[in-house]
């Protein structure tokens, strides 16, 4: 940063500006400080060697290898922190290395006779075919600004500046300067090209240095074979061929509202320039420190710019490594820092090469031992299968623990997979390979593999529950105090009605000890030490008892009062206040396999669902159980009907008044009690002349009549005598029709 402060000038200085300053005679020096203030100031200026960078003094002596700076016999030798200062300028221009040894790019810069940052753009420029408009930037900056700005015009010379503003880049400004000088000097004289100047606030002195030192640079690039590009390049182009020599410059715009640059410096950019709106990224040609800092000469940049040409500067810190299961690699996140400034944040970049040994230990426990990976591979395949058949056994069973540990299963895979495999695409090359095809079965798990010896068998624990003609899927999940707890039975909508209370009540093997002994342990205390120790006793029950004759409950309380002297029902137990997941949980799915609810409830469920269960049957069958005014026996009935899905129905006649109808019904007792009175009404239907042949001639006595007469006519109470034996004899019979035959016997 160059500092622009007001200092105290030294003694020397003090009695220069004493001197006659063109007067003729001896005169008086009034200094507005003093004496004691002017006696304490240094005797002399500090050299200019101790103000300045060194980097262009020490780039020289490199080429001319006159040794180290710190021992150069200077007449006023540098400090060792300007020097080192120096060298740092040269490494980030990437003239020097780490070793403080001259590169090939710092012995061409060497050679120009220009500032050593203007050197190193004129090199990027040549490689870039944008060297034409850094001649014209490099002299243009070696010089003082040609723009005056005169304090009583500053308004006018702000204005007449803004034909070559540029509000991208104040290095467009420049060269929109020189296109405009060059054309007027082209077609105007010497006095009207002063005139010219004057007019824009432009010294015209310093116009002609610049093209005086544009000639000169313009030549030596020619003596040198450098090809100046004819065509115009791009303003972007330029910008990057720029920013190798300002790498320690560039800043981000921050939420505070100023740039945050390297080594922790924040600047803004000088209000004179012509760039505007705050651009996110900007390089500066020169941080001018006056009470604030300010950047000069800016234009705006593209960061992705600044990796390439400042890789030996960066410095890369990679972190949170993770599993990418698609891609079946270790990723983690990069970030590059430019001396303190981030320019690339959070990065994706494979681990790999960062720690090759963390990633495979990644790549084991993702990979093989979770098998959270999308690749696909018998052995794989396997693998996962019996992953999941080891943790249903811990679900099963209840009990966490039985599984090993993630890192004795990666230790495992570790000893067969080579050491080299640190990804999927990795292990799959190794496992197409002959090596890998011959030991592909030693990557096979087993549950042994998975599970601890000490772990018991799950044979109690079924996949699926058999009731009556069902065997429906059971899924177990072991998660205490969530609704998920416990045994899940899947049901079809078309089979909740078929469903057996007493089966599910009974459980899956695996949980009746546990349900047993917590019936006994919620008993009354009186009556609990008759069944004591509980988990004995419950052992006991389910050896002597078999399951389905009655509900838990009720066998329990049978079996204890047969076998102790305990006066004991079933309602002292409270199975209600049993755990949850010793109530078997269901799953019900509509059509289409989807939930209509779950619940523990199997009578609230057939409740709810009676309906919609018999009506989803129904539309499974079609229309053969599902007819509306039957005259007549429609067809042989069976008892039970079976859908494709294994749903269970029953058909049954119902009563609809002047005719029977058919449907399935879900629930049996349900359908026994409508098929009677459905049959009841064919009969009627089909026996309607003998009916009202009875009515009309029914015999009865006067007696009988005149009794009667007090509540209904006598034509009434024949009618009703008929209903009466109808009911008496055909009621019965109704219930059990299931055939044409059947129906013909009852009703000759």
């Amino acid at each position: 940063i160059e500092r622009l402060h007001i200092e105290p000038i030294a003694q020397a200085s003090a009695n220069q500006r004493a001197g006659r300053c063109g007067r003729v005679s001896a005169g008086v020096c009034v200094r507005l400080y003093d004496e004691a203030d002017f006696a304490a100031r240094p005797a002399y200026s500090d050299p200019e060697i101790l103000r300045t960078s060194l980097a262009g003094v020490i780039l020289r002596m490199l080429k001319l290898q006159l040794g180290d700076p710190l021992r150069f016999p200077f007449l006023d030798p540098p400090g060792e922190r300007a020097v080192n200062d120096g060298y740092q300028v040269l490494l980030e221009l990437g003239a020097t290395d780490t070793s403080k040894r001259l590169s090939k790019i710092g012995t061409e810069m060497a050679e120009l006779p220009i500032d050593v940052h203007y050197a190193r753009m004129l090199l990027s420029a040549r490689e870039s075919a944008c060297l034409r408009e850094m001649l014209i930037l490099c002299s243009g900056l070696s010089i003082a600004d040609p723009r005056e700005r005169p304090a009583l015009a500053r308004e006018a010379a702000q204005a007449a500046h803004a034909d070559f503003a540029d509000p991208l880049s104040d290095f467009a400004g420049w060269l929109k300067l020189w296109d405009a000088y060059q054309l007027q000097s082209a077609e105007l004289s010497q006095n009207k090209l002063r005139d010219w100047a004057k007019q824009h606030f432009l010294s015209f002195m310093r116009l002609r240095e610049w093209r005086d030192l544009h000639s000169q640079l313009q030549k030596y690039a020619l003596a040198q074979g450098w090809p100046i590009n004819e065509v115009p390049a791009k303003l972007e182009t330029v910008h990057q061929a720029i920013l190798p020599a300002l790498l320690g410059q560039v800043g981000e715009h921050d939420e505070k509202g100023v740039y945050k640059g390297t080594r922790g410096r924040r600047f803004q950019i000088f209000p004179g320039s012509g760039v505007k709106g705050n651009p996110r990224w900007v390089m500066a040609e020169t941080l001018l420190d006056t009470q604030k800092v300010w950047a000069m000469g800016v234009a705006r940049i593209d960061p992705t710019w600044i990796e390439p040409v400042a890789a030996h500067l960066l410095k890369r810190r990679f972190y949170d490594p993770h599993w990418d299961a698609r891609a079946g690699r270790v990723y983690c996140f990069e970030n590059l820092t430019l001396f303190g400034l981030i320019v690339v944040l959070k990065r994706r970049a494979q681990f790999e090469s960062v720690d090759p040994e963390q990633t495979r230990e990644l790549f084991l426990r993702h990979a093989l031992v979770r098998g959270e990976t999308e690749a696909r591979h018998r052995v794989l395949h396997h693998n996962a299968q019996v992953r999941i058949d080891a943790e249903r056994k811990e679900e099963k069973l209840r009990r966490r623990g039985l599984l090993k540990s993630e890192s004795e299963v990666a230790a495992w895979f570790a000893e067969r997979v080579p050491p080299e495999v640190r990804s999927v695409p990795a292990l799959m090359a190794w496992l197409r390979s002959p090596q890998g095809r011959l030991q592909e079965h030693l990557l096979r798990l087993s549950i042994a593999d998975l599970v601890t010896p000490q772990a018991p068998e799950t044979v109690d624990f079924p996949d699926s529950f058999q009731t009556g003609m069902f065997s429906l899927p059971v899924q177990y999940v072991f998660e205490p105090g969530s609704a998920n707890d416990g045994a899940t039975l899947e049901v079809q909508l078309g089979q909740l009605g078929a469903l057996s209370e007493i089966d599910l009540d009974w459980l899956v093997p695996g949980l009746r000890e546990e349900k047993t002994v917590a019936l006994i342990k919620g008993l009354p205390r009186q009556l609990r030490r008759y069944a004591v120790p509980a988990p004995d006793f419950a052992r006991a029950f389910l050896d002597a008892v078999a399951p389905g004759e009655a509900l838990m409950h009720q066998a329990l309380a049978t079996f204890i009062a047969r076998v102790t002297v305990a006066a004991i029902s079933a309602a002292d137990f409270a199975p209600a206040d049993l755990p949850e997941h010793l109530k078997l949980r269901l799953r019900v799915l509509g059509p289409a396999g989807k939930e209509l609810k779950i619940g523990r409830n199997l009578s609230a469920l057939k409740a709810e669902f009676a309906h919609a269960a018999q009506a989803a049957f129904t539309a499974r069958l079609g229309e053969l159980y599902n007819r509306d005014s039957l005259l007549s026996w429609p067809f042989e009935l069976p008892t039970e009907v079976r859908s494709d899905d294994g749903s269970l129905a029953y058909p049954a006649l119902i009563d609809q008044g002047s005719s029977a109808g058919l449907r399935a019904f879900a629930s049996l007792e349900e359908a026994q009690a409508q098929h009677a009175q459905g049959g009841l009404r064919l009969l009627r239907i089909h026996l309607a002349d003998e009916l009202r042949y009875w009515r009309k001639h029914c015999a009865l006595s006067s007696t009988a009549v005149l009794s009667y007469a007090v509540v209904d006519s006598a034509e009434n109470l024949r009618s009703e005598i008929v209903e009466a034996c109808l009911l008496e004899i055909a009621s019965g019979p109704a219930a059990e029709l299931r055939t044409q035959a059947q129906f013909h016997q009852l009703s000759v």
